[in-house]
């Protein structure tokens, strides 16, 4: 994940970057929290029995958010990170990095993850979903987006027809709901808390054209007023339990309800929350140590 930015010719973008070490076992947890905290990408390093050495990317305008990263691992998951340097070099070496690194991604049965340039390595047989990597905010590689694209195919998969609408909270790139258009959904909605990642998410609809089937806005899920058949959420869980309220009243009774972004220890207790609230789990699956499980709410009466 990457951000671009769109230079004068011969002008020169810099960006903030910090240098961390944590466990073997918390990186994908510290991955998920820098980007959760504005990132624009993680390098790793190195990786040994002191732990994995990762380089985090953040814009020109980001030292503050980068300086407050460690104690905000510390607080919200009780981790240890040492911070071992932060540096404001040029930008255009790590993007053409980025640029390099990304190729197609095939995931589940149909879909193939791939960036522009690379249009035409997808599969006539596949669906394909371009997301311009050079805006970031999610290229489907993470195991929780794998996860829930996943599951959002074997949904779909399982309908005689697709539903009318769905509902993307926290919609990063777009990524969750250009899958399911791709798949047959004929309308989605989405809401970011990020400007940056809505005009992100606006730009990968019309470069799939889709821009007409997908509406995506700058709010949080408060912001969405009509319920759907189908909602999806990959957040970590102190997220989802903040918009509790808000997917108990956007799923429709009898709909599903996909979240992601858990860690493998948690899965059971958001189930266990989310069955006090009439949502009975009908599947989940774990992927290097994140996540996921598919909600069936109870019909009303």
């Amino acid at each position: 994940m990457s951000k671009a930015t769109k230079l004068p010719d011969g002008a020169t973008a810099h960006y903030w970057s910090g240098r961390f070490r944590v466990p073997l076992d918390t990186e994908d947890l510290w991955n998920w929290h820098c980007f959760e905290s504005g990132a624009l990408g993680i390098e790793t390093l190195a990786e040994g029995s002191a732990g994995v050495e990762v380089r985090v990317f953040f814009g020109a305008e980001a030292r503050e958010a980068l300086q407050t990263l460690e104690a905000g691992f510390r607080s919200q998951f009780a981790q240890t990170v040492e911070e071992l340097e932060i540096l404001h070099p040029p930008i255009e070496d790590w993007q053409a990095n980025w640029r390099e690194h990304f190729r197609p991604v095939e995931v589940g049965e149909t879909l193939t993850i791939a960036p522009p340039w690379c249009a035409g390595e997808i599969p006539p047989s596949r669906l394909g979903i371009l997301i311009d990597p050079g805006l970031g905010f999610g290229t489907g590689t993470h195991a929780t987006t794998v996860l829930t694209l996943r599951f959002i195919e074997q949904h779909l998969h399982s309908l005689t027809e697709p539903p009318p609408r769905m509902l993307d909270i926290g919609t990063g790139s777009g990524i969750l709901s250009l899958a399911a258009l791709r798949l047959g959904v004929a309308q989605a909605e989405g809401v970011e808390l990020l400007d940056d990642a809505v005009e992100n998410a606006k730009a990968n609809a019309e470069l799939n054209g889709l821009s007409g089937r997908f509406r995506v806005t700058c709010g949080g899920a408060d912001a969405l007023t009509q319920s759907a058949p189908l909602v999806v959420a990959n957040m970590i869980l102190a997220e989802l339990r903040a918009v509790l309220a808000d997917l108990v009243r956007l799923t429709a009774p009898g709909g599903t309800l996909i979240c992601s972004g858990l860690l493998a220890g948690q899965l059971k207790e958001w189930q266990d929350e989310l069955a006090g609230h009439g949502f009975h789990a009908i599947a989940d699956a774990e992927q290097e140590g994140w996540a996921a499980v598919v909600f069936q709410k109870e019909e009303e009466g």
